[in-house]
């Protein structure tokens, strides 16, 4: 959990412009639907193979919190932090790759980096 009472997600929300399941989505129905700790959201990852081709990829990094008063709240003290944006990239075969980013008051990142070499792989989206 950060300063904005949430927990920061970072995910692929789109592949060519066709939404995909996504651990944001993911996230908010598990902590509704488990218990676990107040206000603190049950992260449920999700991952999946991409075919080895080019294409647009919609990243997204964001707060997500359990209960929507904390984003109320987060937002309107500006400390519910998001960032989305599309960047083309070509997934090398058996590629591992995971959606990173940074959440800042003075600007967020969001990009897709390859997960053995930590290497950035896709251009960085930045607001």
């Amino acid at each position: 959990m950060d300063e904005s009472g949430g927990t920061q997600l970072f995910v692929v929300a789109a592949i060519d412009g066709e939404r995909i399941k996504n651990s944001i989505g993911s996230t908010q129905v598990a902590s509704q639907r488990l218990g676990g700790r107040p206000f603190q959201p049950t992260v449920d990852v999700v991952g999946r193979k991409v075919p080895v081709r080019p294409a647009q990829y919609t990243i997204i990094g964001t707060h997500v919190t359990k209960a929507p008063i904390q984003e109320i709240v987060g937002r309107a003290a500006g400390s519910f932090l998001s960032v989305e944006g599309t960047v083309e990239f070509t997934p090398e075969p058996d590629g591992l790759y995971v959606v990173k980013g940074e959440l800042r008051k003075g600007g967020s990142s969001v990009w897709i980096e390859d997960l053995n070499t930590n290497q950035i792989v896709s251009k960085k989206v930045t607001n």
